[in-house]
């Protein structure tokens, strides 16, 4: 990347049907899901028939009724990967309806300048001068940018590689009082694993991240470094 996050994560989303007491500590280990020091330095958050939280040294794990969820803050990323494929080759009949790949970033613009020229740059002011500008003075600028790449075919959204599903790039200011003059972006690649309507299962969800894992963060470190590229100067 050209500009170096100051905060950087993973995670990886399934949403179907689940039951959270499966994943107790102690199913983790004979399953060896957690080995050495994740083991041993795992904190346990919440235990409930509704909703499991853990705590790993490289990350968290959390697990509701609908929606399972590894997620990491830490290199290598990848760990999180490890994590949910080989869960779901243990969870081979559980309903799963999509599954999402997402990375984030926060990082610095440099100046308040330059973050306002990422706005200015994906969302041109002439159109919105009036409500953005005062004069000379400044009295508005870009909050959000969310864009999808995705068609409607046959009922069902598709992406550019054929799948169902869909991926979103979003840009904002960042909220985190530690990154000056921040900007947040987030890349969501979506999948919708339903068949006919109804949900595929863990095993289809642990085959198709490890299919496409290396694509979806490649792409996702491809739009970060284009995002970066508008105001890391000495890149260009």
């Amino acid at each position: 990347m050209r500009i170096k996050p100051q905060i950087s994560s993973s995670a990886i989303v399934a949403v179907g049907h689940f039951n959270p007491l499966i994943l107790r500590p102690d199913w983790l280990l004979k399953k060896e899901l957690i080995v050495g020091s994740d083991s041993e330095q795992m904190r346990v958050e919440v235990i409930h028939s509704e909703l499991v939280l853990l705590r790993f040294p490289w990350g968290r794990l959390h697990c509701d009724q609908g929606q399972f969820m590894v997620s990491t803050e830490k290199d290598p990323i990848v760990t999180a990967y490890d994590f949910f494929v080989n869960c779901f080759q243990m969870l081979p009949e559980t309903p799963v309806r999509a599954v999402g790949i997402n990375r984030e970033i926060h990082f610095p613009a440099g100046s308040a300048e330059k973050l306002h020229l990422i706005g200015d740059t994906l969302a041109p002011k002439p159109f919105w001068k009036e409500w953005t500008f005062e004069g000379e003075e400044r009295i508005g600028g870009l909050r959000s940018l969310v864009m999808e790449q995705g068609v409607v075919r046959e009922g069902r959204k598709v992406r550019k590689d054929g799948r169902s599903g869909y991926i979103h790039f979003k840009v904002e200011p960042s909220v985190r009082a530690d990154v000056p003059n921040g900007v947040y972006s987030h890349v969501n690649d979506h999948f919708d694993l339903t068949l006919n309507g109804e949900p595929n299962d863990g095993r289809a969800a642990a085959e198709l991240v490890a299919e496409v894992w290396d694509d979806a963060i490649g792409r996702a470190e491809y739009w970060f470094d284009q995002l970066m590229s508008i105001v890391d100067v000495d890149a260009n």
